[in-house]
C-alpha cells in the first residue's frame, strides 16, 4: 500500500512539473506575431509566397564521388567556391553514403549544372581532391510541405531534409530576422519622400542590414531621353558607381568581390516591374518590401502582372523574400497601371 501511494505521489509530482513546461513552450510559439494562414507578420507585412508544392521542379545538379576522409576538404571547397548556391540547396542533403567497386565512398551534391560546366568543375575539384567520377542527378529545387511527399521525392530523386513543415520553419526564421521598428522607419521614409517627388512618386532605398546603413536612395528619374531610369535601377547604378570609386581609390586584389547588393534589404513605394525584379535578383538582394501593388506590370505579387513571382522562381539560381505592406499608416499615390515601375 505504501509503495502504491509513493507511485501515485510520484506521478502527481511529475504531472505538476510537466504542465508548466507545456504551457511555457506553447507561450513561446504564441509569442511570434505571425498569421500562419496568410503569412503575415505584425498584421501589416504579408510575405509573398506559394502555399504549397505538390510537384517537384527538377534541375540537373553535379555530384562527385569522394573518399570519406576527403569530406572536410570538399566542405571547404563548397564554402569557398559555391557559396552562392548554399541557400537554394539548403533543403537537400549534401552527403550520401555510396559503394563503388566494394569501396565505401560518399556522393556529394555540388551545385546546379547551369552554374558551371564539367570541365571548369573538374579544375576546381581535382587539384585538392583525388580525381574521381562526376555525375548529373536531378534534384528538386522546391520543398514539399508534406512528410509523405518528402519521402517520395527523396526516394525518387535526391534526399530532402525534413524538419517539419518547411513553410512554418521559413516563416519563423524570417520573423527572427525581421525588425518591425526598422522596417516601419524605412517605409515611413520612402512614403514621406514620395510626396516630394516632381515626377512619378516612386522612391526606393537599399539598406545593408549588417550595418543598418542606407546604401542608395533614389527617385524615379525616367524621361524621354532615358526611359529605363526606374528608382530601383538608379539605386543599383549608384551602388555600382560608389563601389567602382572605392576600388579605384584603394585597389586590393585580395578583397572579396561579392555581388554589389548581396543580401541587402530593399524598400520601395511600388511593386517592381519585371526588369527591376530581375535586376534585384541578379544583384542577389535578401529582402524586398513594397507598399503599393502594380497589378498589371508587377513581377512579385501572387496576382500581379503575369504572375511571375520572380523572387521565388525555381528556374533561377537565387531567391529573395518579399513582403507587401498591408497596414493603413503608409500610403503612396497611384500611378497609371500601364506604367512599369
Amino acid at each position: 500500500m505504501d509503495q502504491g501511494l509513493k507511485i501515485i505521489r510520484r506521478l502527481v509530482f511529475i504531472n505538476i512539473l510537466i504542465k508548466p513546461h507545456k504551457k511555457f513552450f506553447s507561450q513561446r510559439r504564441m509569442s511570434y506575431d505571425i498569421d500562419y494562414e496568410t503569412f503575415t507578420f505584425y498584421k501589416k507585412y504579408r510575405r509573398i509566397q506559394v502555399q504549397d508544392s505538390t510537384e517537384p521542379f527538377l534541375v540537373d545538379h553535379w555530384i562527385v564521388y569522394i573518399e570519406p576522409k576527403e569530406s572536410s576538404l570538399i566542405n571547404s571547397i563548397i564554402k569557398s567556391e559555391f557559396k552562392e548556391s548554399a541557400n537554394s540547396l539548403r533543403h537537400l542533403k549534401r552527403f550520401l553514403k555510396a559503394k563503388k567497386n566494394d569501396r565505401d565512398l560518399l556522393k556529394v551534391l555540388i551545385c546546379a549544372c547551369d552554374q558551371i560546366n564539367q570541365e571548369e568543375l573538374e579544375k576546381i575539384l581535382f587539384g585538392p581532391l583525388k580525381r574521381s567520377r562526376i555525375e548529373k542527378v536531378k534534384a528538386p529545387l522546391n520543398k514539399p510541405f508534406d512528410k509523405e511527399l518528402n519521402a517520395e521525392w527523396s526516394a525518387k530523386y535526391w534526399p530532402i531534409v525534413w524538419k517539419g513543415n518547411p513553410m512554418i520553419q521559413e516563416l519563423n526564421e524570417s520573423y527572427k530576422q525581421f525588425c518591425e521598428q526598422k522596417v516601419h522607419g524605412y517605409l515611413k521614409l520612402i512614403s514621406d519622400l514620395s510626396r516630394t517627388s516632381k515626377g512619378l512618386p516612386v522612391v526606393t532605398i537599399f539598406v545593408d542590414p549588417s550595418t543598418d546603413q542606407i546604401m542608395a536612395q533614389k527617385f524615379d528619374l525616367r524621361d524621354s531621353s532615358d526611359i529605363m531610369r526606374h528608382s530601383i535601377m538608379n539605386c543599383i547604378g549608384e551602388i555600382a558607381k560608389n563601389e567602382l570609386q572605392r576600388r579605384q581609390a584603394r585597389p586590393d586584389p585580395s578583397a572579396p568581390t561579392n555581388y554589389l547588393c548581396l543580401n541587402y534589404h530593399v524598400y520601395t513605394t511600388h511593386e517592381p516591374c519585371t526588369m527591376c525584379a530581375m535586376a534585384l535578383l541578379h544583384s542577389r538582394i535578401g529582402r524586398l518590401i513594397y507598399i503599393k501593388d502594380s497589378k498589371r506590370t508587377g513581377a512579385i505579387g501572387v496576382e500581379s502582372g503575369n504572375k511571375y513571382m520572380l523572387h521565388l522562381s525555381c528556374s533561377l539560381n537565387w531567391k529573395f523574400e518579399s513582403f507587401k505592406y498591408i497596414g493603413d499608416e503608409f500610403d503612396v499615390a497611384d500611378i497609371d497601371p500601364q506604367i512599369n515601375v
